[in-house]
């Protein structure tokens, strides 16, 4: 046995002396976290205690009569030496190659930027000289961050007129909105929108499944989920975002009619239905359809054409898609109708044809055009006004003509348009037909010989837009002049200039190229004068 052990000896001796103890590579290092990472701070102060584990590989440990290798690693956080560890000497004939060394330690690290430094060195050392070193160092940036913070929130103001109403988030309660909370990576929460609430605009808020306009969550203005409840798995994208429910608001809409002189009643029709107007509101979400029908309507004796609606559409049946609480209004212009007027001849042939009507029933009918349009041998003439008569009358002598039954004399139509003093319009023709004989005349106008005439001037209506109707008599045969003078006495028409049988005569002035204003109109035949005032009001 001692001559082995003296053997071993001498032939370690003969090795050393002819390999001396080196070093045999660099240290490998693996070190987490991985550089780069990321990694969430806690919910209180933001810091986070992190684990540093790391490993080397490629190391060595050996001693030999005065000569022994080893390592030794230090690990250093953000410049400062937070770990060290020496290799101890291990006593041993022959030097270990391909050693590993692994440890971890916990460390807290504060909101912000790191750097994690690991150091490993081997080393050889005889009589208390380095005679090789190898070493190497591995250096990972980590980044502690702040955990998501999340808004939740909805699209109006509520009552309060800071505030946004209510909104419920699981495990939080409903607590007022804009409500904001931090929430780590990894974790689950789920909004949901509380419907109906109340807008300080006084809007009935709520939450609409329908296709036109739905309601819908929103990250940062973009649209992200349809339903009423809305499930988050949390993430750090979700960082500072903001989750807004966007409710709609219930608009109460209601229709209306509008006549001349003020009324708004009549019926209009919603959504097919017809209701009186001014209409009862209308439940509809923002911008969703509601249709109206204006439709045509007669109210005392009056007939209302449909115009346009208040926006300028001239639509009978429009779709409105409404944004606030307001009134469509319906626009009308009216016009008298005959179906009461009961127009009638009298029955004496041969004599002066008297015509019979009814009274308008609305008193803003003021007066009555008599018109005439004769069919001698085959020809049709132009319709003239004979005659206008005041409300009150209702009968009218067409001293022209007698009542036949022949079918060989003249074919004689008459009309009686009731003037709606309102809207300054007239019923449209609607005429009656009788057979008579044209009478011999003394005049242009009316037989003398039954009539007892006087000098007059009149006109109606005054004041007029833009027509009057100018009547005048004269007892005798002669030049006639009529012409119409504005008040600093210039002539600005002349209406009649020719010779005239004695009776009775009307014209129509049309002042659609005069301003508005008072003018004055002047007669003159022989030995009679007389002036008037009227007023055209555009």
């Amino acid at each position: 046995m001692r001559k082995y052990f003296i053997l071993s000896f001498i032939i370690s001796v003969i090795f050393f002396l002819s390999n001396p103890v080196l070093a045999d590579g660099v240290p490998q290092i693996s070190l987490s976290p991985a550089n780069g990472s990321v990694i969430e701070g806690g919910l209180s102060g933001y810091g986070k205690t992190i684990n540093i584990s790391y490993s080397i590989s490629n190391l060595e440990s050996c001693w030999w009569q005065g000569a022994w290798t080893g390592f030794e690693v230090w690990v250093l956080v953000d410049g400062n030496v937070v770990s060290y560890y020496r290799d101890p000497q291990q006593p041993a004939f022959f030097t270990y190659y391909g050693l590993t060394h692994s440890s971890s330690l916990n460390i807290y690290l504060s909101q912000g930027t790191h750097t994690i430094q690991v150091n490993a060195k081997s080393f050889e050392v005889k009589y208390d000289a380095y005679l090789d070193i190898d070493q190497s160092s591995t250096t990972n940036t980590i980044q502690i961050v702040h955990p998501p913070q999340i808004t939740v929130d909805n699209n109006f103001t509520d009552v309060s007129g800071v505030t946004h109403g209510l909104v419920a988030v699981s495990g939080r309660g409903t607590p007022t909105a804009p409500y904001s909370f931090e929430i780590n990576s990894g974790q689950s929460v789920t909004f949901t929108a509380i419907s109906p609430q109340t807008s300080n605009a006084g809007y009935n808020m709520t939450w609409h499944n329908g296709t036109t306009n739905p309601s819908i969550w929103e990250r940062n203005g973009d649209n992200i989920y349809p339903n009423q409840s809305f499930p988050l798995a949390v993430t750090q994208d979700h960082n500072l975002a903001i989750f807004e429910a966007n409710l709609r608001k219930i608009c109460k809409p209601n229709f209306q009619n509008s006549f001349v002189g003020g009324s708004n009643g009549g019926v209009i029709k919603v959504n097919s239905t017809q209701y009186n107007s001014p209409t009862i509101q209308f439940d509809v979400v923002e911008l969703n359809p509601i249709s109206a029908t204006a439709v045509y309507q007669v109210i005392n004796g009056i007939g209302y054409s449909f115009q346009q609606w208040n926006d300028g559409s001239t639509t009978v049946t429009k779709t409105f898609n409404p944004n606030s609480t307001q009134t469509y209004t319906a626009y009308y212009t009216g016009k008298p109708l005959t179906t009461n007027r009961a127009l009638h001849t009298g029955t004496v042939y041969n004599q002066p044809i008297v015509l019979y009507w009814s009274e308008h029933p609305n008193t803003n009918v003021t007066q009555y055009q008599i018109w005439r349009r004769v069919k001698h041998n085959g020809v049709m003439s132009d319709p003239q006004i004979i005659a206008t008569v005041n409300r009150g009358t209702t009968s009218y002598v067409d001293g022209e003509y007698n009542l036949t039954r022949n079918y060989s004399n003249d074919l004689l139509y008459y009309d009686v348009r009731p003037y709606y003093s309102t809207e300054n319009t007239y019923s449209d023709p609607n005429w009656l037909a009788v057979f008579g004989v044209l009478m011999p005349k003394t005049s242009d106008s009316t037989l003398v010989s039954e009539i007892k005439l006087e000098n007059s001037l009149s006109n109606f209506p005054n004041p007029f837009n833009p027509t009057t109707n100018i009547k005048y008599s004269i007892k005798e045969s002669g030049q006639v002049s009529i012409k119409v003078f504005d008040l600093i006495g210039q002539q600005v028409a002349e209406l009649v200039n020719e010779e005239k049988a004695a009776g009775n005569y009307s014209i129509l002035f049309d002042a659609s190229q005069l301003p508005s204003g008072i003018y004055i109109y002047m007669i003159h035949s022989g030995n009679f004068f007389d002036s008037k005032k009227f007023v055209l009001l555009k």
